[in-house]
């Protein structure tokens, strides 16, 4: 979730994914800032499909991700990208940021906040490893997902091909799907494996490789997008809900994952930001990553000022600052804290591993 996309071999970005994301990552800031607000009146008055409604950011991330490592990984200039060097580029890009926002938690635990929170040895080596269930981050669920994506896509990549690495990685997936549907316990941490919503990585796996191939021919016009956005958004008032945390099962897959592919479509038409307005987004979408890690910082903050400063504040607006100061944090941390630290730890692997990160900048970011 943390990818910069460009057109390997080619002058021009895709910026149009970089839009996306960025509209991704405000959505699920949204959501959760309407699931904290519910606890008030105001907050009652809102229906509960459109507080779901912007947990689909969440599949419009993984489709994205499907689409962007099979579009970098077979650039049309540069060999196949390998299992190791793809690996030690994705763990770069999650990890150092990742481990930042988990001591932030740990240290606001130390002064009384996330009192809930179960900060014991075992369990903060679990959570710094992402692997399933970790709780120490509360959207840590998703990087273990792209994680095991990451790994299943790396043995496709042995293949060297596109298509074979699609085809591979698809068999992998619906193999573990079936054998953890089966087999393993519910409640078990490789249970979470036995959810469809891995198979949005397989949408944009062939999102990618119809692109590889046909490149203006996939392009869908802008109308396309938004009625896959609108089916998003209303699809939670058509589905029952157990909870406002998102759709769940199949019917996720099918109403959030299914239309993304439309939104992706849309959204490679444009491949030059637009203006001022157009950077804008752009840089929205780099720092993506940073947004989603920690807007849960600002609304601990929200949640903390409405019992001591906000308490007169109509608790719409003070939903709104809450939404803009998560986005304002989001993008000062991928500024001051993500960035750099991206280039100094893949400048200091770079120095142990030439032969991993010898090649120039990438769109994987």
């Amino acid at each position: 979730m943390g990818q910069r996309v460009n057109a390997s071999g080619q002058a021009s970005e895709i910026v149009g994914i970089q839009y996306l994301r960025g509209i991704a990552a405000l959505a699920v800031v949204v959501h959760h800032v309407l699931e904290e607000i519910r606890v008030s009146a105001t907050g009652r008055l809102v229906p509960e499909w459109i507080v779901v409604g912007g947990a689909s950011g969440v599949d419009i991330f993984f489709v994205i991700s499907g689409f962007i490592m099979l579009y970098v990984s077979f650039p049309p200039d540069r060999p196949a990208a390998r299992p190791l060097k793809f690996l030690a580029r994705r763990a770069t890009r999650i990890y150092p940021f990742y481990w930042v926002c988990c001591l932030l938690v740990i240290a606001l635990g130390a002064i009384g906040f996330f009192s809930s929170k179960d900060f014991s040895p075992g369990t903060v080596a679990y959570a710094f490893a992402l692997l399933p269930f970790s709780s120490l981050l509360v959207v840590s669920w998703t990087l273990s997902y792209e994680l095991f994506f990451y790994l299943v896509f790396a043995i496709g990549l042995l293949s060297r091909s596109p298509m074979w690495s699609a085809a591979a990685a698809t068999v992998m997936l619906i193999g573990l799907f079936g054998i953890s549907l089966m087999v393993i316990p519910p409640g078990t941490a490789l249970r979470f494996l036995a959810d469809p919503i891995v198979f949005e990585f397989v949408l944009g796996l062939f999102v990618g490789l119809a692109y590889l191939r046909f490149r203006e021919r996939m392009v869908m016009p802008l109308w396309v997008g938004m009625i896959g956005l609108a089916v998003m958004m209303i699809s939670p008032a058509l589905v029952d809900l157990n909870h406002t945390g998102g759709l769940d099962g199949w019917s996720r897959f099918l109403c959030w994952g299914l239309p993304s592919v439309l939104v992706i479509m849309a959204a490679l038409r444009y491949e030059k930001p637009s203006g001022a307005a157009g950077r804008m987004g752009e840089f929205v979408g780099d720092a993506s990553y940073a947004i989603y890690l920690t807007h849960p910082f600002a609304l601990v903050a929200y949640a903390w000022s409405l019992e001591r400063f906000l308490s007169s504040v109509p608790i719409a607006l003070s939903a709104v600052m809450v939404v803009l100061c998560a986005l304002a944090g989001g993008m000062l941390a991928h500024v001051l804290v993500e960035k750099p630290m991206l280039k100094g730890t893949r400048l200091l692997l770079g120095l142990r591993l030439p032969e991993i990160f010898n090649y120039r900048r990438s769109p994987v970011g």
